[in-house]
């Protein structure tokens, strides 16, 4: 929705370029690999939408439980997994699934109209291919200089604003269809197999303020090298 003109004018200004690059963001999969504590060995399988006490989140997941890494390392969350209550759960009554609200306005019954259905809408395979710029900002280097963010460490909206001055893109600045990659270095941490158990059990992520920036600059896509986006402190 938010792909404009210019965007596309920007991406064929790029890819047209002789000097332009192609880089591979991705880790090889395995079943040694950092496993999330919320995601099991495979075999499809739809789950009721639940909650968190206390705060008006909805959310879903599937889980595949066949040994196959499914649903493991980096990855684009589909926006179906996410949904908004009209006031927060207090978690004594049955959660209210049947009163959330997705992405675009969408209703319990549009996107996950029985507890084992698969997304109908907003699903990972209604995400068409993404082609437009990138800014890859990095706080590693000038947040942490030169070592990975702790667990819990923000990056704020003044910190992508001075990431971008000091890597020399404040004139270009943030564009409406950019993606924003912000490189934490927590991912230096990313070791298989993950016999510490350390990865998936905190790091650093984005601000609100920064989520905000990303929103009013029409951002389509924010993706941190850490697996939560955002902060995790040690201990939580």
């Amino acid at each position: 929705n938010t792909l404009v003109l210019a965007t596309w004018q920007r991406c064929a200004q790029y890819l047209t370029n002789p000097n332009a690059k192609v880089y591979e963001l991705s880790y090889v999969r395995s079943n040694t690999m950092p496993q999330s504590p919320f995601a099991v060995p495979l075999k499809e399988n739809a789950k009721p939408t639940v909650g968190i006490q206390g705060t008006r989140h909805a959310f879903n997941t599937d889980e595949v439980v066949s040994g196959d890494p499914g649903q493991q390392g980096t990855q684009m969350d589909a926006i179906g997994h996410f949904a908004v209550l009209p006031e927060p759960w207090d978690g004594k009554l049955p959660f209210p699934s049947d009163r959330a609200t997705y992405y675009g306005g969408y209703k319990q019954s549009e996107v996950k109209p029985t507890p084992d259905a698969p997304l109908q809408k907003l699903g990972i395979d209604k995400v068409p291919p993404i082609i437009t710029t990138g800014v890859l900002l990095d706080a590693k280097s000038y947040l942490g200089k030169g070592k990975a963010l702790e667990p819990g460490a923000i990056v704020s909206a003044a910190d992508i604003e001075g990431m971008l001055k000091a890597q020399g893109l404040d004139a270009r600045g943030l564009q409406p269809g950019d993606v924003l990659y912000i490189y934490t270095g927590w991912g230096d941490n990313w070791k298989d197999p993950d016999s510490e158990k350390f990865y998936y059990t905190k790091g650093p992520g984005l601000a609100y303020d920064a989520a905000k920036l990303a929103e009013v600059k029409q951002i389509v896509l924010v993706a941190l090298d850490n697996p939560f986006t955002d902060p995790v402190a040690e201990g939580m």
